[in-house]
């Protein structure tokens, strides 16, 4: 009885630093909102969805990936780079159109030569130039520092791509290992609640003695906290899944047009903090 004491104050203790901690998440922790309590809808066995296909899913992680966004931005620019330097070291064919006006008499020197002919003059000229860079040093230098930087930049897509991989299959498997277990705590749950409802018959019964009633019922209780944490880890992988794939936005009503219109809208230099809440 008194290790059942000891364990019935260890939990009570928990849920009360559970409460506190989602009372500090909500921002529910001033005196008036402490002394109102948070409902929490009981945890029920509910059906788990089936894990889809692996390769559809990281497919979809990869294109919401702000990582990996950033990088083929960052390829796409070491590609335009090394264009623009493969060009300045090839041979171009130069089109030059120039033009002038000698001005009106008494306008200066161009207007001293005019009088002298008492009439304007005009000069219009067109070239074409084929220009050849022969061993162009700096050229070469451009070309050879756009190429190390495309292939800089394919390396670091490569990178970010493998872990990315890596990170989503190991999501995906504690998703699938935790509908599982789900699984298999939601039958030993069943079991246990056939044992013990048995057991207790049997004692009415007067076929049974205390002692297996509560073994029974110890067992009982430990199949549901299995259960329990088994649904859990089951959520937080699905939350962890859903953050990678970009689904738990919509699945909390929002959008990810919402949340890039409001970044960057946090308080100025200037701006007053908010009073803190206070706590009892």
């Amino acid at each position: 009885m008194a290790g059942q004491r000891v364990a019935v104050l260890t939990a009570t203790q928990s849920v009360d630093g559970a409460e506190m901690a989602l009372r500090r998440l909500l921002g529910r922790g001033t005196v008036e909102d402490v002394q109102v309590a948070i409902a929490v809808p009981p945890l029920v066995p509910a059906t788990t969805p089936a894990v889809g296909d692996f390769a559809p899913w990281v497919r979809t992680v990869a294109s919401f990936d702000f990582a990996t966004a950033i990088q083929l931005a960052q390829l796409a620019q070491a590609e335009a780079n090394l264009e623009q330097a493969d060009q300045n070291d090839q041979a171009r064919l130069d089109l030059t159109l120039s033009g002038a006006s000698f001005g009106e008499p008494a306008l200066g020197l161009g207007g001293g030569f005019d009088n002298y002919r008492n009439r304007a003059g005009w000069s219009n000229s067109v070239s074409l130039a084929y220009r050849i860079p022969l061993g162009a040093r700096e050229n070469a230098a451009n070309l050879r520092v756009a190429t190390r930087a495309k292939r800089q930049a394919e390396l670091r897509l490569a990178d970010v791509r493998q872990s990315l991989v890596f990170t989503a299959r190991a999501v995906w498997r504690d998703l699938e290992a935790a509908r599982a277990r789900v699984v298999a705590a939601t039958s030993a749950l069943g079991l246990q609640r056939k044992s013990n409802e048995g057991e207790r018959a049997r004692y009415q019964a007067g076929q049974s003695d205390l002692p297996r009633v509560l073994q029974a019922q110890a067992a009982l209780d430990a199949a549901q906290l299995g259960w329990l944490q088994a649904v859990l880890d089951h959520r937080a992988a699905g939350v962890r899944a859903a953050r990678l794939d970009g689904s738990i936005l919509p699945a909390h009503g929002f959008a990810m047009e919402t949340v890039e219109a409001k970044a960057g809208d946090g308080l100025g230099s200037l701006d007053a903090l908010p009073p803190l809440p206070e706590t009892p």
